[in-house]
């Protein structure tokens, strides 16, 4: 159950000791809008991955009593991985297929039930993290987190605003979506690797 965590970063399955890469970190802490990263994820059933991966994380809780508290974070950040994994894809192919029904149900529908899975993982984060160390760190994970509750609230408005005529365009939509460390090769290895929170959440760092 234990060796099955690093799961969360190997949804091309066999892990690949040439490379380094953090897939549920760039996933959890990118901008639904921005897609940062979303190049990285053309082709590959990611959303599956981890709705597959949340039961078996669901099965490991319920088996291991005493170590519920561990596999509640796993299992609540794959509920959260297989909603945003491919949302920011969609938005994009959606938008430019000026697919309005389409992204107002994402708005109206998806983005808020994401909003409510960050919170759960917000919480379940910070139970563990109480149970194991004292509480300093835990505000800057609280902040993280906030900013991604935030971006998601303003993605669900700047959508709605186009879907209901108040703006013209979501500029955010219109930059086509690039590889984050550069355009990948026949056969390249393309899950993404950035351990820098500043360089994941935007491309205009702090």
């Amino acid at each position: 159950a234990f060796m099955d965590l690093t799961l969360l970063d190997e949804p091309l399955g066999k892990y690949n000791p040439d490379y380094s890469y953090n897939p549920s970190k760039c996933l959890l802490w990118q901008d639904i809008l921005m897609g940062l990263f979303d190049k990285h994820f053309e082709g590959i059933d990611i959303s599956g991955y981890y709705s597959k991966l949340e039961g078996k994380m669901k099965k490991y809780k319920e088996e291991n009593k005493e170590w519920q508290f561990v596999f509640d974070v796993p299992l609540k950040l794959c509920d959260v991985l297989k909603q945003k994994g491919d949302m920011g894809l969609r938005i994009k192919k959606y938008y430019d297929a000026k697919e309005i029904a389409s992204l107002k149900k994402i708005a109206q529908e998806e983005l808020p039930r994401l909003y409510e899975s960050v919170d759960k993982l917000r919480i379940a984060h910070r139970k563990q993290w109480l149970e194991v160390y004292k509480p300093f760190g835990f505000e800057i994970l609280d902040i993280r987190y906030g900013g991604v509750l935030a971006r998601i609230d303003t993605a669900k408005d700047r959508i709605i605003d186009y879907t209901e005529g108040r703006i013209a365009k979501i500029e955010e939509l219109e930059q086509e979506r690039l590889y984050f460390d550069g355009e990948k090769g026949p056969g390249e290895f393309k899950l993404p690797y950035c351990n820098q929170y500043r360089r994941i959440i935007s491309a205009s760092p702090l």
